[in-house]
């Protein structure tokens, strides 16, 4: 029996070497003109994850379509698992404008499908948690936040992005000094997301995963053998959709 079970997590560790990378960050709000927006990714630590085929999309909660899009495909993370895309100095992919990212209430998708896909502005996200592009490829929802300034609950947003919550950016009464961070929690835990001031490219002030500690992956099969061998079990490993 036991030697079953550790050919089953031989197994697992080996399909899930591709780490998972999520939505971890977003300013959308500054004083006066919003010239600091980001949106940060992670990869709960594993650091160096290839964007092959990921796509952040930016949804219009006016509408429930899509304003902008960012083809991540020839990118990674860092060695630290972040990955900014914004108007901060640092930015894996910098964002020369103001007001690019709006305040809400709309939302954040990061999609996967084949590199080379558009998934195509004013696409809309009718379904869930899949979503035909433009280019008639299929699109299929990794990670979303919907956030908002102060502003009602958009509930067909919610369906669309496969969500349960909307997150309030002036949670604290700050949203134009502090950013919508993500702390690690399983959704629908409250306190999922909290606020607290910008920390594009490093640890979120709230993080239950802080990137010097990497994901469990094959080569952590070294450390768990052993507490397999003597009995201690297997902790699991929760993923965040």
């Amino acid at each position: 029996m036991r030697r079953s079970l550790l050919l089953l997590m031989i197994a697992a560790c080996a399909s899930s070497a591709r780490a998972a990378v999520v939505v971890n960050e977003v300013d959308a709000d500054q004083a006066g003109t919003d010239s600091a927006e980001f949106i940060e990714l992670f990869d709960e630590g594993a650091g160096n994850t290839s964007l092959d085929g990921y796509y952040l999309v930016l949804i219009n909660g006016a509408n429930e379509s899509a304003y902008r899009e960012f083809d991540l495909t020839g990118f990674s993370t860092d060695a630290r698992g972040f990955f900014v895309i914004g108007s901060v100095a640092g930015a894996d992919i910098f964002v020369n404008e103001t007001n690019w990212l709006q305040n809400g209430a709309d939302g954040v998708g990061l999609y996967t499908a084949v590199p080379g896909a558009t998934f195509g502005i004013g696409t809309t996200i009718s379904s869930c948690p899949t979503v035909v592009g433009s280019s008639g490829d299929l699109f299929a929802l990794a990670d979303a936040l919907v956030y908002d300034t102060n502003d009602a609950d958009d509930f067909q947003l919610l369906f669309g992005l496969c969500q349960t919550t909307q997150y309030d950016e002036a949670m604290n009464g700050a949203s134009t000094t502090q950013s919508l961070q993500w702390s690690g929690m399983i959704p629908p835990t409250p306190g999922e997301w909290a606020a607290g001031s910008p920390t594009p490219d490093l640890d979120n002030f709230n993080s239950r995963y802080p990137s010097s500690v990497p994901s469990i992956g094959p080569t952590a099969l070294f450390t768990l053998v052993p507490a397999l061998l003597i009995g201690t079990g297997l902790a699991a490993i929760r993923r965040r959709r």
